[in-house]
């Protein structure tokens, strides 16, 4: 698929796969899906209600996380205190043990009211990061964390609906 990226006021054009050509995954049943992209990069999103799991496609020297290693060492890996995530230990995905990941981060409000839009949203997220053919995926699950959370520590363990989710994940050995 050929895209048009903007990136600092110049228009460039980069050859990005779709997530379909690096993975083979199931919605979750009656959620809603999307595909797109976030900066530049792959992206597809399931959502229910406060839910989402969404798969995100990076590496390579034009990606704005060139290594799993810049990942895990951005701002997208760790929690509003800027440590790393914590572990979750690791999990079976697409036949490699993968090491899972939990964090909880604030975003500003995204509400309509000024009031909604002043104060930021607590996020629960746990994510594992998969190699791809010289590139990788990140794929996460996240939620809205209760107000009297903030400041509290990740959950401890991979959530259910995540854990199926991962189950179904099967990284294509040569992208189609």
């Amino acid at each position: 698929m050929m895209q048009a990226v903007l990136m600092c006021g110049s228009l460039a054009f980069s050859q990005q796969p779709r997530i379909s050509d690096i993975a083979a995954f199931t919605a979750p049943k009656g959620w809603r899906s999307e595909e797109t992209t976030l900066l530049g990069e792959p992206l597809v999103a399931f959502s229910s209600g406060g839910l989402r799991i969404s798969l995100e496609l990076f590496g390579g020297k034009d990606s704005r996380h060139e290594t799993e290693k810049a990942f895990l060492e951005s701002f997208e890996a760790r929690g509003d205190d800027d440590k790393p995530a914590a572990s979750l230990g690791k999990v079976k995905v697409s036949g490699l043990k993968v090491q899972a990941y939990a964090r909880r981060y604030s975003m500003s409000g995204r509400g309509r009211d000024p009031e909604d839009r002043a104060r930021p949203e607590v996020l629960d997220q746990q994510f594992v990061v998969l190699p791809a053919g010289g590139r990788f995926l990140v794929v996460s699950w996240t939620r809205g964390a209760l107000p009297d959370m903030a400041g509290a520590p990740a959950t401890e363990k991979l959530q259910p609906e995540f854990a199926r989710f991962l189950k179904g994940v099967r990284i294509r050995r040569s992208p189609r």
